[in-house]
């Protein structure tokens, strides 16, 4: 649980300086070019660090309510 607990502060902190809203994650992954509104290398690497585990999946999938009334971390994970 402690491990949770520290992951969930370190991705707290990351996505306080990250550019992007839990909701328009996907659609800028799928655009290559930074200049063309992508993301930079740097996030995509960082964004890799918090890949969800298939544990983590199985439990957002489970979520019936509104995206929008759970923490930051847990919508960018559901994203």
């Amino acid at each position: 649980m402690e491990s949770i607990v520290k992951q969930n502060k370190e991705i707290n902190i990351f996505l306080r300086s990250f550019p992007v809203q839990p909701g328009e994650l996907k659609d800028k992954l799928f655009i290559i070019n930074e200049e063309d509104g992508g993301l930079s290398d740097e996030h995509i690497t960082s964004l890799r660090r918090y890949v969800p585990t298939m544990d983590d999946v199985e439990m957002y999938k489970s979520h019936k309510g509104p995206v929008s009334e759970l923490h930051i971390v847990d919508q960018y994970m559901m994203e």
